[in-house]
C-alpha cells in the first residue's frame, strides 16, 4: 500500500475500538430510556389514577353526606360542636333520652376520617376554598394557584413536586356548589353552579418509584447481554476487515500504475472545470433565490389544492391514492377520507385501465406532462367526461413517486364539441358560413371559460351553503328532540301544583277537625317534621321549574327560528325575530368576548329568504366578535326608512385599513391565520343581500376604531 494511502485511511484498530464506543453509548441511551419512560408512564400515569380515585371517593362521601344534611353524632373531644356552623338552627339536637347530638358537615366529615385512619389512608385528602368557613382550612400556595385557575375555566389541577425528601403527585378537583350545600354556605353568598373551593390529595412517588426499579434492571440484563453479542460481533468483523484491506492494498498497487496517466488527465479538465465552476456559482446563487421564492409558494400551493375547481389526485406506482383535494371527492361522489388508500381503477373506471394507455404506464416511460381526455365512470354507474392533466410526483429527496392527475369535467365542452362536428360536417362545402360558425364557436369557448370561472367561485360558496343548510337541520331536530320532553314536564308540573295545592287545602281543613286536646301534639309534631317549610319550598320548587321550561321553550323556538326547516322558501318574516334566533344560535362564541346592545326599531314585516339572512347575520357577529382581542361590545340598531329595512352590525374591534375594506367581498380573502377562516363569509353575504334580496351591504372601519356593517334590504309585500 501507498504510504499516502496508508495515511489516508484510519487504523483498523481505532475504527473497532470507535464502533465499540458507539454501541455502548446505543445500549446505556437505550437504558436510560427505558427508566425514562417507565417513570412517564408507570410511576405518573399510576399516581395520577389513584390521585383521581382518591378525590372521587372523597367528593361521593361528600355529596351523600350533603344530600342529607350531614351526619349528627354525640359531641366529644375529637368531635365538638363546629363553630362554624353556629348559624344554622339545629346544629345540636337534644333526644328525648337526653342524649345530646351534633352536626357533622361533609367537610368536618372528612377532616375526621382523615385524622382517624391516617396510617391507612395512602394519600392526604384536603378541603380547602379562597373564602373557608374555617380558618384552618385556607388554602396553601399550590392550592391558591389551582383555585385561580379553577376561575379561569380549568377542570383539574396537576403538579409533581420535588423535594429532599421525597417525590409527591398534587391534585385538586373543583367543588361545584350544589343545592345541598347552601345549608353550610349560603350565607356566603355561593349559588348553585359556582365553585365553592377545591378537594385535594397528596400522594407520594416514592413507594412506585421502588416498583419500577425491578423492571429498570431487568432491562439491564438484557441490554448486557445485547452489549456483550455485539461487542463479539465486532471482533470477528474486526478480522473479515483485514482480508479486506490486504485485497484493497493489491488494487491500489494496481491503480498505482494509472495515477501519472489520470493526473494529466486531470490538469487538463482542471483548467475546463474553473470555467465551468464560475458558470456554476451564478447558476447556484440563481437557485438560492428561486429556492426562496419557491418555499413562499409552498404556502399559498396547500390553500390553492384544496381550493382548486379540478379534482387533483396524487397516486401511487401500486394504484393507491395517497392525496386527494374536496373537488376530486366530490367528482366521485364520496369523501376525501374514504378516498385516501383505495386504488384508482375502484374511484373511477376507464378503459386506459391495466392497458399501456394508462397514466401510470406512460408516466414511467416519461418525464413530460401528459394531457389527455378520458370516459371516466363512478361506482354509481354515472359517467364523466374528463380531461385529465397527468404530471410526475417526486418526493424532496428527488424520487418518483408515482404522478399527479388533474380532473376537470368537461362534459359539457364535449357534448358542445360534439354538436359543433356535427354542425361543421353539414356544412363542410359553404365556406362563408363555416368562417362564420368557427366564429361562434370561438365566442362560445369564450364564454365557456367564463362560466368555468364563475363556477369555481360559486363551488365554494355551494360548500358553505350545504355547511349552513346542515346546521340548520341539526338545530330543527334537537328543538324537536327538546320540545317533546319538555311539554311532558310542563305538563306533569302544571298537574302536580294542582295537586300540591289539593293535599295543602286537606292537611289544613284536617287540623281544623282535629279535637283541641290533640292539636298541640300535632303542631309539635308538624313543626318537628318541618311541614310549614315543605309547604312553602314545594310551591317556590314547582314555580321554579316551571319557569325553567318556558326558558327552555323560548330557546327551542330560537332554534327552531333560526334553522327556518318550514320556512326554506321565499315567505314573510321579522327581522328582529331572525336576530334574536341568530344571537341564540351563536351565543356562545359573543358571551367570552363581547356585550350585545340591541337598539331594535319597529320593522315592518317582508317577504324574504329567511334562513340566508341568518347566515348573514351569524357571519357579521362571530366576526365582530374574532376582530375583539379581550372584551369589547358588539351594537345591532335596526330602524326602517324610505320602504328598506336597515340592520347596522358594529363592534369595537381592531378595524380595518381602506386597502383592506376594498377587498373583503372578494372570494378568498381572509385576514385571518391559516385554517381560521375560508375568505368565503362576506362574499356569500354579499351574494345574498345583492342578488337575492336586491339590497345592499356598506362597511365602514378604521384601524383600532372597529367596524360597522350596514345591511339595507327593500320591504316586499306582495
Amino acid at each position: 500500500m501507498p504510504p499516502e494511502t496508508q495515511q489516508s485511511v484510519p487504523p483498523l484498530k481505532g475504527i473497532i475500538l470507535s464502533a465499540a464506543l458507539f454501541w455502548t453509548f446505543c445500549v446505556i441511551l437505550t437504558w436510560l430510556i427505558v427508566a425514562f419512560f417507565d417513570y412517564q408512564t408507570h410511576v405518573k400515569q399510576y399516581a395520577l389514577r389513584e390521585g383521581r380515585i382518591y378525590i372521587d371517593r372523597a367528593v361521593g362521601l361528600r355529596d351523600w353526606a350533603a344530600r342529607h344534611g350531614g351526619v349528627y353524632v354525640p359531641p366529644s373531644e375529637t368531635t365538638p360542636p363546629n363553630p362554624y356552623l353556629a348559624h344554622i338552627p339545629d346544629r345540636d339536637l337534644a333526644l328525648a333520652n337526653g342524649k345530646e347530638l351534633t352536626l357533622m358537615n361533609p367537610a368536618y366529615m372528612l377532616r375526621d376520617l382523615q385524622n382517624t385512619f391516617a396510617e391507612k389512608f395512602q394519600s392526604k385528602i384536603r378541603i380547602t376554598s379562597l373564602a373557608p368557613l374555617r380558618p384552618a382550612n385556607s388554602p396553601e400556595p399550590w392550592e391558591r394557584r389551582a383555585l385561580q385557575a379553577f376561575a379561569q375555566g380549568e377542570n383539574e389541577y396537576i403538579e409533581f413536586n420535588t423535594t429532599a425528601e421525597d417525590k409527591h403527585l398534587r391534585l385538586m378537583q373543583p367543588l361545584i356548589t350544589r343545592e345541598s350545600c347552601l345549608k353550610c354556605h349560603a350565607d356566603k353568598g355561593y349559588q348553585p353552579g359556582d365553585i365553592l373551593g377545591g378537594i385535594s390529595t397528596t400522594i407520594s412517588l416514592s413507594p412506585l418509584i421502588t416498583a419500577t426499579k425491578s423492571h429498570q434492571i431487568y432491562w439491564g440484563i438484557n441490554l448486557g447481554g445485547l452489549w456483550l453479542f455485539g461487542l463479539i460481533g465486532l471482533w470477528f468483523s474486526r478480522r473479515h476487515l483485514l482480508g479486506l484491506l490486504q485485497e484493497r492494498d493489491l488494487a491500489h498497487e494496481r491503480l498505482a500504475a494509472h495515477k501519472e496517466e489520470l493526473e494529466e488527465r486531470v490538469r487538463e479538465r482542471t483548467a475546463s472545470l474553473q470555467e465551468t465552476q464560475g458558470r456554476l456559482e451564478k447558476e447556484i446563487s440563481e437557485r438560492a433565490a428561486t429556492q426562496k421564492a419557491l418555499e413562499e409558494s409552498l404556502y399559498n400551493l396547500d390553500q390553492i389544492f384544496n381550493s382548486a375547481a379540478d379534482g387533483i389526485s396524487i397516486v401511487a406506482w401500486d394504484y393507491t391514492v395517497l392525496m386527494c383535494n374536496d373537488t376530486f371527492a366530490a367528482m366521485a361522489g364520496s369523501s376525501r377520507d374514504k378516498l385516501v388508500g383505495k386504488k384508482c381503477y375502484e374511484i373511477f373506471v376507464s378503459p386506459c385501465c391495466h392497458t399501456e394507455q394508462c397514466p401510470l404506464a406512460l408516466a414511467a416511460h416519461s418525464e413530460n406532462t401528459l394531457i389527455q381526455e378520458e370516459t371516466k365512470k363512478r361506482p354509481d354507474g354515472r359517467e364523466i367526461e374528463c380531461q385529465v392533466v397527468v404530471s410526475p410526483f417526486y418526493d424532496n429527496q428527488g424520487n418518483q413517486l408515482g404522478i399527479l392527475k388533474s380532473y376537470r369535467d368537461i362534459s359539457q365542452r364535449k357534448a358542445l364539441e360534439k354538436s359543433l362536428r356535427q354542425e361543421a360536417s353539414k356544412n363542410a362545402r359553404q365556406a362563408v358560413e363555416l368562417r362564420q360558425k368557427n366564429t361562434d364557436i370561438l365566442s362560445k369557448n369564450i364564454e365557456l371559460e367564463e362560466a368555468l370561472h364563475e363556477l369555481k367561485s360559486t363551488q365554494s360558496q355551494m360548500l358553505q351553503y350545504e355547511k349552513m343548510a346542515s346546521v340548520g337541520q341539526l338545530a330543527a331536530g334537537v328543538a324537536h328532540e327538546i320540545n317533546n320532553p319538555t311539554g311532558f314536564v310542563a305538563s306533569n308540573l302544571s298537574s302536580l301544583k294542582k295537586y300540591v295545592q289539593r293535599i295543602t287545602d286537606f292537611l289544613a281543613l284536617l287540623q281544623e277537625a282535629v279535637p283541641a286536646e290533640q292539636k298541640q301534639e300535632i303542631e309539635e309534631l308538624r313543626h318537628k317534621m318541618k311541614i310549614n317549610q315543605i309547604n312553602e319550598d314545594i310551591h317556590d320548587l314547582i314555580a321554579e321549574s316551571m319557569e325553567g321550561t318556558e326558558r327552555i321553550k323560548k330557546i327551542v323556538m330560537s332554534l327552531k327560528n333560526f334553522s327556518r326547516q318550514d320556512q326554506e322558501e321565499y315567505g314573510p318574516a321579522d327581522i328582529n325575530e331572525c336576530l334574536e334566533s341568530t344571537l341564540v344560535v351563536v351565543w356562545n362564541e359573543l358571551k367570552y368576548k363581547a356585550t350585545v346592545n340591541r337598539q331594535y326599531g319597529e320593522l315592518p314585516t317582508t317577504k324574504c329568504y329567511a334562513q340566508q339572512l341568518n347566515q348573514v347575520f351569524m357571519n357579521l357577529l362571530i366576526n365582530g366578535a374574532q376582530a375583539i382581542d379581550q372584551q369589547g361590545e358588539i351594537t345591532i340598531t335596526t330602524w326602517a326608512a324610505d320602504n328598506r329595512i336597515f340592520v347596522a352590525v358594529a363592534d369595537t374591534g381592531c378595524g380595518m385599513d381602506q386597502e383592506t375594506v376594498a377587498h373583503i367581498f372578494d372570494p378568498f380573502f381572509t385576514t385571518k391565520e391559516k385554517g381560521k377562516g375560508t375568505g368565503l363569509g362576506l362574499s356569500i353575504a354579499y351574494d345574498i343581500i345583492s342578488k337575492k334580496h336586491h339590497g345592499t351591504i356598506n362597511v365602514q372601519s378604521r384601524p383600532g376604531q372597529g367596524t360597522t356593517f350596514t345591511l339595507a334590504i327593500p320591504v316586499v309585500t306582495t
